[in-house]
């Protein structure tokens, strides 16, 4: 697989200190990027969108707590209740949270949120550099091509926000697998294609988008080059290449057969796209965000900054396609002086696959529209492809891009004659390494992020960290104030922190059934129990009517839901309507204990006002 020669054996070894140092720069890195947050600590998270945070930290930690419990991984009404969550179609990375479990349940579920925003830099790096010491002589090459991988625009991104589009160490071993297949000889086919089919089914488990991604890039990028060598190709390569394909796409079938049934037909799953099309469309690749740094990136003007922040509609967590001039023009030169070199021709193929998807429907230019259809646009009109972001192809952008560069760095390394005056005064293999540092740095520099990520405190209740908790008893179905919905998680933070003691109403999560909305809650019927729960915390309420009707209403809703408990806290706009409304729709005060108010055995005051209406 595209070894070096012999001629080059000679500039460079791999060594196994060099990874233990590699794997040290990378975690360094990763800590340094959210300090002074510890990669364990368990009372501060990721600040910049928290309910995205926390919605995927409560996938992650319900593994732990389902296998500990003997419950579904792939499914829970612990979320949602009573009609609950089809995990496969949300943020869920099972195969993570099962690997973490450990974590979970000895270090509790916000140190595994901090622990794997780390790990998915390190991880996606050390990936990289793996699969390009398989073509780089020198491990420096190698390093800075994870770097840049690992520690990408679109990586460094979405670090803001959650882990599903961040732990990406798979997308290159699998295309690595793939190349493999096109060259290996017949001893090797089938133990590539069951490594693919491995690959491809834990990606599935890790997140269906992500794989999504990687199978189409992959696949039009095996087309164009194969349609460009086909006369090259003997007969034998390309029946041993589709055996290996075959051996990967039934591996991948059986291993992942379970999400597949829950992603595509089990209980709750989605039809249709996930989110609204006219939504969708928003992320996209803008041409201009290429050279336009926005506010993930240290080194930019104000005017420059202002004007990259507004591309994807000023979400931040999606503005990651940002090279700058120096890579991009650096990539260009790479690519001219060694397109012979097979895994250059073809990461530069990738590169342009993945950056003409990414790019959407129609071309963008600095926020305007231009009349040009692209492929994507096609890829829109079929089932599943229409979930898709077109943006997050840019991952793969990204990879070839972090091929490229340490391919073209290694050959600086390795073959690069300095000037006379220069091997006068420097040994020859010291001046290549200079020049090469050099080289990466002029590349690389105006990628530096904007860091450390802003943080807060997860600010939960004594009560659901304390033993007073134990009076709910285990897996009943609570109602909180606030309200668990995608603007306000909240409530999600003290299930965690109850170490998911109760069910909850309410919650983040995409679900099938909640009034024709891409995700939030199922509805209760009637509404005025979540009306003033919602209205009274974001401050534009309207006041029920103080009567019995309002009342009854209040109680036909908490009867329907099935809720065994209330809690809230004196939090938002009007805490102070919804005490007084839940005492007197429920006849009795709350226990006030560790910063919160609770209503325990609400079915018994809903049976008290049904034998004796007051």
């Amino acid at each position: 697989m595209a070894k070096p020669g012999k001629s080059n054996q000679r500039c460079g070894r791999h060594h196994s200190w060099h990874t233990a140092v590699v794997t040290l720069t990378y975690a360094v890195l990763a800590v340094a990027a959210f300090l002074p947050v510890g990669p364990l600590d368990d009372s501060r998270i990721v600040s910049h969108l928290p309910s995205d945070t926390m919605a995927v930290g409560w996938f992650l930690a319900w593994p732990a707590y389902a296998l500990a419990h003997a419950h579904n991984v792939l499914f829970t009404n612990w979320l949602d209740h009573p009609t609950g969550v089809n995990l496969s179609v949300n943020q869920s990375m099972p195969l993570l949270g099962v690997v973490m479990a450990p974590v979970t349940l000895v270090f509790g579920p916000f140190a595994t949120i901090n622990l794997t925003l780390r790990l998915a830099f390190v991880a996606s790096a050390l990936a990289m550099y793996f699969v390009l010491r398989r073509f780089c002589v020198r491990d420096l090459s190698a390093f800075l091509g994870g770097l840049l991988y690992g520690f990408s625009p679109f990586i460094v991104a979405h670090s803001a926000v959650n882990q599903d589009f961040t732990f990406a160490p798979l997308p290159p071993l699998i295309l690595l697998a793939l190349y493999g297949l096109a060259h290996d000889d017949d001893r090797k086919v089938l133990t590539t294609g069951l490594l693919l089919g491995l690959g491809i089914a834990a990606q599935l488990y890790l997140n269906p988008e992500m794989a999504m991604d990687t199978l189409v890039v992959a696949g039009f990028t095996v087309l164009i080059c194969g349609t460009a060598a086909a006369r090259r190709i003997g007969r034998a390569r390309v029946v041993r290449f589709c055996r290996g394909c075959g051996i990967a796409a039934g591996t991948a079938f059986v291993l992942s057969a379970p999400f597949l049934w829950y992603y595509l037909a089990g209980p709750q799953h989605l039809h249709g796209s996930v989110v609204a099309p006219s939504i969708l469309a928003v992320f996209h690749t803008d041409l201009a965000g290429l050279v336009t740094p926005g506010r993930n990136q240290l080194l930019a003007s104000t005017s420059v900054n202002a004007t990259g922040n507004e591309f994807m509609a000023g979400m931040t967590n999606e503005i990651g396609t940002y090279l700058g001039v120096p890579l991009l023009v650096g990539l260009v030169w790479f690519v001219v002086r060694h397109w012979r070199k097979a895994v250059v021709s073809v990461s530069a193929v990738t590169f342009l696959v993945a950056l003409v998807l990414s790019l959407g429907p129609r071309l963008s230019f600095d926020n305007h529209v231009l009349p040009i259809p692209l492929p994507d646009r096609a890829l829109d009109l079929l089932p599943l492809f229409d979930r898709l972001e077109s943006v997050r192809y840019f991952l793969f952008v990204d990879l070839a891009a972090a091929v490229i560069l340490a391919v073209g760095i290694d050959l600086v390394l390795c073959e690069w004659q300095p000037r006379a005056f220069i091997a006068r005064h420097m040994r020859i293999d010291h001046a290549r390494l200079v020049g090469g540092l050099v080289v990466a740095v002029v590349l690389l520099f105006p990628l530096i992020p904007r860091w450390p990520y802003p943080s807060e405190p997860t600010d939960v209740p004594s009560y659901f960290t304390s033993s007073s908790v134990d009076r709910i008893t285990t897996g009943a179905t609570v109602l909180t104030y606030p309200y668990a919905e995608p603007d306000n998680v909240s409530a999600e933070i003290w299930q965690l922190a109850a170490g998911l003691r109760f069910r909850l109403v309410g919650g983040y999560a995409y679900v099938s059934n909640n009034g024709g909305q891409p995700f939030g809650n199922p509805p209760i019927h009637p509404g005025t129990v979540v009306s003033l729960l919602r209205t009274a915390y974001v401050d534009y309420l309207v006041r029920p009517p103080a009567d019995t009707a309002t009342y009854r209403a209040i109680r036909a809703g908490l009867r329907e839901a099935r809720i065994d408990d209330f809690v809230m806290a004196m939090r938002g706009a009007h805490p102070g309507l919804v005490r007084a409304e839940m005492t007197a729709a429920l006849g009795r005060r709350p226990v006030a204990t560790g910063g919160v108010l609770v209503w325990y055995d609400v079915p018994g005051d809903l049976a008290a006002f049904r034998a004796s209406p007051r």
